[in-house]
């Protein structure tokens, strides 16, 4: 975040896991990038303002999450 490449303020939209009900599919993310880690497989989408997309795997959603609020 003091980067600046994650931001600091909350998704618009979260996307957690697989949506078997979802109307349509943006795009296997299974082979994205983690935003943090940069390890294939991420389970989190977060959709911002102006089309940024984050994609994180849980487990470092919860640490980023844990650095937003401090």
């Amino acid at each position: 975040m003091a980067a600046g490449a994650l931001p600091s303020e909350a998704a618009l939209i979260e996307r957690r896991g697989s949506d078997d009900n979802a109307r349509f599919a943006l795009r296997n993310t299974t082979q994205e990038p983690c935003a943090i880690c940069g390890e294939l497989g991420p389970q989190v989408a977060l959709f911002y303002p102006v089309g940024l997309v984050v994609r994180l795997h849980a487990a470092c959603e919860a640490l980023w999450q844990q650095e937003r609020m401090s």
